[in-house]
């Protein structure tokens, strides 16, 4: 805004002097006018007005105005906005990894399976008693905060098992996130890959999984929805898992806890409009506590199986750079709500449908889901 002590005219965008900047547009008149200015994102904008830019109605010119100077912060912002996309998917990551002690409980021979547990989809087919071959496959979306987040994670492995109570393997997971805040957008394509172990306590319904995993990723920004940059990130995830049951009256409840690390470190790169963007990192320590609970009903012609689980999750964020000031929506304490049915017949296979909410407690973080299922034993 330019304001003169008394109505001039004359005044013109190219009486403003602007540094790292341009002059988009001009209005008003009298004694106040208003420029759009576009910065050139590459430093400070400096503004300032020329003497002898305008007169009043005596003739008389107008002095030299003061220099305003306005801070650039697209390295900052740019910065940032990569920061909350990184937490999100640390977080995605997590919430999809596909549950293994299955695999050692209740797989047999010769089965082409499709179900959902605790919100995940997954595809398994087991080739042997000793060999096994699975695929996972989810869609997800969620809002954190003001950020509108699209996800899609697929995962496949194969483990052999070492004695009846321990197997080993490996996984390979893909991950596509985008992201959309405002103007800005963020998306990106990733890989894992690496060892997992699931293990039982001999005599005791008490199960252990681990798995380590490292892998990069491919990543385009446009921070403020007009040029777009890419950048590149490598990552860590470590998990490990303890899970028991307790039958009582005809109910199953399976107790669990869960901790998991992922830390993902982003390449510096150079923008398009010239700016150093600095490499930084980002690391999620999350821990949960759940109980998951499962009944089965006799009907006509075969079997309905409820189940349904709690659970409260505790996330603790890091990082580096700009990083280290963000903070996102989930971090801290939560709760999860799981809900599910099948039902098995005899003939037609097992059909599952079940849901999930998380983020109670939160409030500014949501993510919901829904997924059906179907296996058919061969």
């Amino acid at each position: 805004t330019i304001t003169f002590t008394e109505s001039v005219t004359g005044v013109a965008a190219s009486d403003i002097t602007a540094g790292n900047a341009s002059v988009t547009g001009l209005s008003g008149s009298g004694a106040v006018y208003t420029a759009t200015i576009a910065s050139a994102g590459t430093g400070d904008v400096s503004l300032s007005v020329a003497a002898g830019a305008a007169a009043d109605a005596a003739g008389n010119v107008t002095n030299a105005s003061n220099t305003l100077v306005v801070s650039d912060t697209t390295v900052e912002e740019t910065q940032k906005t990569i920061a909350s996309f990184l937490y999100s998917r640390a977080n995605q990551l997590l919430s999809n990894q596909p549950d293994l002690t299955g695999f050692l409980d209740g797989t047999s021979d010769g089965t082409l399976n499709a179900a959902v547990t605790r919100g995940r989809g997954h595809f398994n087919l087991a080739s042997g008693a000793s060999s096994n071959a699975w695929f996972r496959l989810k869609g997800a979306w969620s809002e954190d905060d003001t950020a509108d987040s699209r996800s899609v994670f697929g995962a496949f492995g194969g483990h052999i098992h070492l004695r009846e109570t321990v197997l080993l393997g490996a996984m390979l997971q893909f991950d596509h996130l985008s992201q959309e805040d405002g103007a800005s957008r963020v998306e990106g394509t990733g890989w894992l890959v690496g060892p997992y172990v699931v293990a039982k306590l001999p005599g005791d319904p008490l199960y252990f999984e681990g798995r380590l995993l490292y892998g990069k990723s491919s990543n385009s920004v446009s921070p403020f929805g007009t040029y777009e940059d890419d950048f590149d990130t490598s990552r860590l995830l470590a998990q490990v898992k303890v899970t028991g049951e307790i039958a009582s009256q005809g109910t199953l409840f399976s107790p669990y806890m869960d901790a998991a690390y992922v830390k993902e470190d982003q390449d510096g790169y150079t923008d398009s409009l010239g700016n150093a963007i600095s490499a930084q990192t980002v690391d999620l320590m999350q821990v949960t506590f759940g109980l998951d609970a499962e009944r089965s009903i006799a009907v006509q012609n075969g079997a309905l199986t409820l189940r349904g689980g709690i659970s409260g999750i505790w996330s603790s964020t890091g990082g580096t750079a700009v990083a280290e000031t963000v903070l996102p929506g989930y971090a801290g304490w939560r709760g999860k709500l799981d809900a599910g049915v099948s039902y098995v017949s005899a003939s037609h296979g097992t059909f599952t449908a079940s849901a999930f909410l998380d983020g109670l407690g939160a409030s500014d973080y949501q993510s919901y889901g829904v997924s059906v299922g179907y296996a058919l034993a061969f």
